[in-house]
């Protein structure tokens, strides 16, 4: 598009999109649930999260010639219509990776400071082996854990990657889920997580799920608590969340596990990126910024590893929060219909400006006291100790 100023549509809710697109046109900024075809009818880009369905009905017959969405997950698009339309599309595939296994970790931390999981090494099933899911096995070997992995598309890709059994899934410690929500072919992942699974189990299990919401069939759920612990971060029919499985969850959370300070700057630039090397845009590579860090001070106490990371991020103390503001009181004293806005609302107030998750990576703790077990745990984990 040599020559030609943009019009960019992006969801308002992605950071630093002028900061990145501005020199390169004009850029109109819209709440993603909002953002319908009239806005489009003379733009040239749309950049889009999970929450916006894009296909023939919002692009049809507009001259938007390429979509990025600052996800890991394409189940929003109709790729099959945007390739057939002759629309490019990209996506931010692992720009969340790490904030994603960071959840995890905390989780485990979390879950083990309050026996919901054993203190020692567990057994942890991972199901979805892709960029995420491969950086949550490699954290908790990190941690001493016994994995493992359940990928049967990369198994039959891979000759060298080993996918274990689904049925081994049923006598683990923590079940945890990173795939991607397919409906078709040889190993679709919709209802993944249904009663036939959940009735299999061997022993009190936790599940948790950080992908997507319908991987579990939520109607399965309720007669099955005897035997599992539920953490989600995702949820089906999000942003309409089931009240009965929201009130019984061990962890909830308003789907953020994939969200920090850091990947805000490197989920854009990787689409900047991608429109650069189309040859979309003109504009030259953006300095990588100063990524911000965070110090965190614990006042000579002495602690353990799990309540370091609990101090920079600890998703349980989330779940109060969105039980209360997503009770059915709350709801109808908000109004009918009201529960995907303040879903919407208690979410941008983690991911927004409001509440800074930082990445370990980012973080430098001190003044506290760490046995030497957990001091080489901190520094695996790349969480920075000052003397």
């Amino acid at each position: 598009m040599r020559g030609h100023k943009l019009k960019l549509v992006a969801d308002i809710d992605l950071p630093f999109v002028r900061d990145y697109f501005g020199s390169a046109g004009s850029v109109v900024l819209k709440p993603g649930r909002l953002i319908e075809r009239a806005d489009l009818l003379d733009a040239d880009v749309l950049l889009v999260r999970s929450i916006t369905r894009v296909d023939e009905a919002l692009l049809r017959g507009t001259p938007v010639k390429f979509v990025g969405t600052v996800t890991t997950g394409v189940d929003h698009l109709d790729t099959v219509w945007l390739d057939q339309a002759g629309i490019l599309w990209r996506s931010a595939a692992g720009y969340n990776a790490q904030p994603v296994a960071e959840y995890v970790i905390a989780a485990i931390a979390a879950w083990q400071l309050t026996n919901q999981l054993p203190p020692a090494a567990l057994r942890v099933g991972v199901v979805g082996v892709g960029q995420v899911g491969g950086r949550v096995a490699e954290r908790c070997q990190q941690l001493g854990h016994t994995v493992f992995l359940c990928d049967p598309p990369r198994a039959e890709q891979e000759k060298d990657f080993s996918s274990r059994p689904w049925s081994d899934f049923n006598a683990l410690d923590l079940v945890t889920v990173h795939t991607p929500l397919t409906k078709t072919g040889k190993h679709p992942t919709y209802h993944l997580i249904n009663s036939a699974f959940l009735q299999a189990a061997k022993n009190k299990c936790v599940l948790l799920n950080t992908s997507r919401g319908a991987v579990v069939d939520f109607s399965a759920l309720p007669e099955h608590q005897k035997n599992w612990t539920y953490g989600f971060d995702v949820w089906e029919g999000e942003p309409e969340i089931n009240w009965e499985c929201l009130r019984f969850a061990a962890l909830a959370t308003p789907h953020l596990a994939g969200y920090s300070v850091q990947c805000r700057y490197r989920g854009i630039e990787m689409i900047h990126r991608a429109c650069r090397e189309l040859q979309l845009i003109e504009t030259a590579e953006q300095p990588a910024p100063a990524l911000p860090r965070q110090r965190l001070s614990f006042g000579g106490k002495c602690v353990s590893w799990r309540e370091v990371v609990l101090a920079v991020f600890n998703p349980l103390s989330v779940t109060p929060v969105m039980k209360e503001g997503l009770s059915p009181e709350n709801v109808i004293l908000k109004g009918a219909g009201k529960c995907a806005t303040l879903f919407d609302e208690l979410r941008q107030r983690y991911i927004g400006d409001g509440i800074q998750r930082h990445e370990f990576g980012y973080t430098i703790v001190s003044n506290l006291r760490l046995a030497e077990a957990d001091r080489f745990v901190l520094t695996k984990l790349g969480i920075t100790i000052e003397e």
